[in-house]
């Protein structure tokens, strides 16, 4: 198949790393679960939103809206057998952060400098990565089926 439609074999084989980055997306997070938990100090954090939901007018092609797009993301130290480490994370509770507060971190016992601050998966990133798998298996469908109807002798 690969000789014969090699499209429709690329569009597969990036389906299928689509699928790869899911099931990492899903490891990692199981990985991270397992780390200490030591506490930890905001030092700063970096929150806001980008854009505006107004539309703007485009000339002759119309109008269109920004994108707004809010920032979720802290810096932190957290000490780990006397050594002091720096992270930066995300962090959705960030509107009830301040600078100096308290977090939990956790952090990878083998690699101390290695943290996060929430576990889990990244929803929207697993969303993602399937909608792209499911776009190129759709396409690569298609262009199959297409080759087949139309470009095969009968």
């Amino acid at each position: 198949m690969i000789k014969r439609y090699p499209l429709v074999s690329l569009a597969y084989a990036c389906a299928a790393m689509c699928l790869v980055v899911v099931m990492y997306a899903f490891y990692e997070a199981d990985i991270a679960s397992s780390w200490i938990q030591t506490p930890g100090e905001v030092t700063s954090i970096v929150s806001g939103v980008q854009g505006a939901n107004t539309s703007v007018g485009m000339g002759y092609r119309g109008e269109a809206e920004y994108m707004t797009v809010t920032t979720k993301r802290i810096a932190y130290t957290y000490q780990v057998a006397g050594e002091t480490y720096h992270g930066r994370g995300f962090a959705e509770n960030v509107g009830q952060l301040a600078r100096g507060m308290r977090v939990t971190v956790r952090y990878n016992q083998n690699d101390p400098g290695q943290s996060r601050l929430e576990v889990g998966v990244a929803w929207h990133l697993v969303f993602m990565w399937l909608g792209f798998a499911a776009l190129f298996l759709g396409v690569g469908t298609w262009w199959l089926r297409y080759q087949r109807t139309w470009h095969e002798p009968r």
